[in-house]
C-alpha cells in the first residue's frame, strides 16, 4: 500500500515523462527512471526525502528532486502526502507550480 497520493495532475505529469522518455531515450531508460521516481515518492511517504519547503508563504508545500525533476507535495499534520506534480528542471517550474495551486 502506497504511502503517499498522486493527485491527478501529478499521474498526467508522470505520463508526460513515461511519453517522452521512451520516445527519446526507450523502454529500458522509462524503466530505470520509473523505478527511481517511484522509491523517491516512497521516501516522502515515509519522511526520508531530502526536502526544503517551498516558500516561506506556503510552509506545508514542499520540494525534493529526483534526477532531472522536481517533485512538489503537500504535508498535513498525520496524513499522508499528497505529491501535486512532477516537474522537469528545464521547465519554468515556479510559474507552473503557483497555476496549480490557485
Amino acid at each position: 500500500m502506497r504511502n503517499y497520493t498522486l493527485s491527478d495532475d501529478a499521474e498526467e505529469d508522470l505520463r508526460n515523462i513515461a511519453l517522452y522518455t521512451l520516445d527519446m531515450w526507450g523502454a529500458e531508460q522509462l524503466k530505470e527512471y520509473q523505478t527511481a521516481l517511484n522509491e523517491k515518492f516512497e521516501q516522502v511517504g515515509r519522511g526520508e526525502a531530502l526536502e526544503r519547503p517551498f516558500s516561506l508563504k506556503l510552509p506545508d508545500v514542499h520540494v525534493t528532486k529526483c534526477r532531472h525533476h522536481f517533485i512538489f507535495y503537500l504535508t498535513e499534520e498525520n496524513n499522508q502526502p499528497i505529491i501535486l506534480a512532477v516537474f522537469n528542471e528545464r521547465n519554468d517550474i515556479v510559474k507552473r507550480l503557483l497555476s496549480r495551486l490557485s
